[in-house]
């Protein structure tokens, strides 16, 4: 496999609109103004923030990852001599994400984007590795709404429901593999069913939210709709079938979403 190839995949690009998304979502709902800073940010919330991120997880999950079935199917297997490769990769990476701090946004702006990077690298790195302690897991995750926030400053809190359940849903079909590397997350304290109950909560919450604002987010239902039905399905297998489908949903949602909002702005 080639180095980009290599790089590629360890960025996860199905993943990619997880942060580009809610970035391009508070753009158009924002200021709206198109210019090279703000083409400039939107470029690095799309390649060099998830190269750091899943890099970094990456990096720092190479002892346990063996014992996760998805890596080397669904995701990069990091292999010992690679580790020194990708650690250049995050220094380059890293690099490039400083480059907004000397460029003309407001303190606002900064300090929102030097929460999503410290959270983002706190996820998986030590001292604070937040993916090793029960509900700061998922909590943490919430820096994935922020590129939305960076350019909106008036979105409501409600919508870190979205990525907090998300993460909680994510780790649900690592339950087993995170018991037997002895990781501790929201999920495995939890366990199954009390997960997925969890992000029934969070997601309807979230979900009537929305609904209140319009009916045309009625659609929103089929977060919540998801755990409700895994609850009550003894397949637990299903659960990690399903998970592969949520970049497909939240592109789609998310593209609705992107419509909505330019036209009931226009």
């Amino acid at each position: 496999m080639s180095p980009f190839k290599k790089l590629l995949k360890i960025s996860r690009p199905r993943f990619w609109m997880y942060i580009f998304g809610p970035a391009l979502l508070g753009f158009i709902s924002g200021s709206f103004q198109i210019s090279f800073l703000n083409i400039f940010i939107l470029i690095v919330f799309l390649i060099p923030a998830n190269i750091f991120i899943y890099g970094i997880n990456d990096y720092h999950d190479f002892d346990t990852d063996h014992f996760n079935d998805k890596k080397g199917d669904k995701e990069h297997k990091l292999l010992e001599k690679e580790k020194n490769w990708l650690k250049n990769i995050l220094n380059i990476a890293f690099l490039i994400l400083l480059i907004p701090f000397f460029l003309d946004y407001s303190l606002n702006q900064k300090l929102i984007y030097i929460l999503f990077l410290f959270l983002g690298w706190a996820y998986s790195s030590p001292p604070f590795r937040f993916k090793a302690k029960p509900f700061l897991d998922s909590f943490s995750n919430l820096f994935y709404i922020l590129p939305a926030f960076f350019f909106n400053f008036s979105i409501s809190p409600i919508f870190f429901l979205w990525p907090i359940a998300m993460h909680l849903y994510s780790a649900i079909p690592d339950i087993e593999p995170d018991k037997k590397a002895n990781l501790k997350t929201t999920a495995t304290v939890l366990d199954y069913k009390k997960s997925l109950l969890l992000c029934f909560i969070l997601w309807g919450t979230f979900s009537i939210y929305l609904i209140l604002q319009n009916p045309i987010f009625l659609l929103s239902l089929v977060y919540p709709t998801i755990p409700a039905y895994l609850y009550f399905n003894k397949d637990k297998k299903q659960s990690e079938k399903i998970y592969w489908y949520f970049p497909k949903l939240n592109i789609t949602l998310g593209f609705l979403a992107f419509w909505f909002i330019v036209i009931t702005t226009s």
